[in-house]
């Protein structure tokens, strides 16, 4: 079979992989498709925390015909019990005669061992097909299950000058309505979404992706509030709408009666140091495994400060504010050279009505 039908086959793979974007947190995106004789004989996808994995849909529709059969998947199939039984013993059951991954899935309990098995069992595997797009499609699930923590996506929408709000802290509305409906289904792609208590306080925010038509909306993320003092009012939006999704980060200067308040409503309270590096491993602990950061600035800023921004989401709108006391996304940084910005690699941009979404990446200096 040619090179590029079997890129096909794990196109194919992708695909139906990003039909569980909004339903398989933490667990990854994945996609089979089973090839005999240049026929597809079976196709799954993982639908779900707790569901069969996309190797035992697809196995399932292939019957017998999956003996000798080509398998495409989009993740190295997992070798241990976890919710579901190891895909690697189904596939060696099923006598397939190949494998093709794009590559090594870095999870601890699979990380090579899932090969392994099946060229113990006789099954050629074969790795590399659409290798980039596989990772950039599960990057949330890769940098979660390599570092414990989730991945962080920061996301600002600013004029073209590079202005969040006016100076008195107006920002209603910079973008137009289709980079806002881009932005609540970048919402709803995460787990949770972060801003700054001034936030709340300012916008008095849903942080929910509620433009979008109800039968889009596939879940409702947790809405996280960093508030050091206890200020998030009590009959705020975060509060008042889905509390139990909520969870308010503050320490112990927040009042007790404030924490009783909060808590009477049904919102969780951590109290703790505020430190980004350990409220990040925190989360990792909850199975959190991906983070919007909304801001304000002194947020953002702390994100970028702490150099933990994985992602970067800028809606820019063909508008001018012209005033230097605006606010801008970032400050503090006390960059004097330009040597010495942060680069970042843009991978995409997109038109969005008048406005342009750029997606890019932070170098770190790596």
């Amino acid at each position: 079979m040619g090179k590029s039908m079997q890129n096909n086959y794990m196109q194919m793979a992708l695909q139906l992989a990003e039909k569980g974007r909004y339903l398989v947190s933490p667990n990854p995106l994945v996609g089979c498709v089973i090839e005999k004789n240049d026929k597809i004989i079976g196709m799954g996808w993982h639908k779900g925390v707790g569901y069969p994995h996309a190797e035992i849909e697809a196995l399932n529709q292939a019957g017998r015909q999956a003996q000798n059969a080509n398998v495409y998947v989009n993740l190295e199939p997992c070798c241990h019990f976890g919710r579901t039984p190891p895909c690697v013993d189904a596939l060696i059951k099923a006598q397939v005669k190949s494998v093709h991954i794009p590559f090594i899935d870095p999870n601890p309990l699979v990380n090579g061992q899932g090969v392994a098995k099946l060229k113990q069992a006789g099954i050629k595997v074969y790795f590399g097909e659409e290798a980039k797009k596989a990772y950039q499609l599960n990057e949330f699930f890769l940098h979660y299950i390599s570092n414990k923590k989730p991945f962080v996506i920061a996301k600002w929408a600013m004029t073209l000058d590079g202005k969040i709000a006016t100076q008195k802290g107006d920002s209603k509305w910079i973008t137009n309505i289709a980079a806002r409906k881009h932005s609540h289904k970048l919402r709803q792609s995460v787990d949770a979404i972060l801003v700054g208590v001034n936030t709340v306080i300012k916008d008095n925010p849903k942080l929910t992706p509620h433009l979008l038509d109800s039968a889009e909306i596939m879940r409702q993320p947790l809405r996280i509030v960093l508030d050091p003092h206890g200020k998030t009012p009590i009959g705020s939006n975060i509060l008042q709408l889905m509390p139990e999704k909520t969870l308010i980060v503050t320490t112990l200067n927040a009042t007790k009666n404030w924490c009783n308040e909060v808590k009477n409503i049904g919102a969780t309270i951590w109290q703790m140091k505020i430190d980004l590096n350990c409220l990040l491993q925190r989360l990792g602990e909850k199975e959190i495994s991906s983070i919007l950061v909304e801001g304000g600035t002194q947020t953002l800023s702390s994100f970028f400060q702490a150099k933990l921004v994985n992602k970067v989401y800028s809606y820019i709108a063909p508008k001018i504010i012209g005033d230097n006391a605006a606010y801008a996304p970032l400050s503090g940084f006390n960059i004097n050279k330009i040597s010495q910005s942060l680069k970042l690699n843009i991978r995409q941009t997109k038109k969005l009505g008048d406005d342009l979404l750029a997606i890019s990446y932070p170098s770190w200096g790596n």
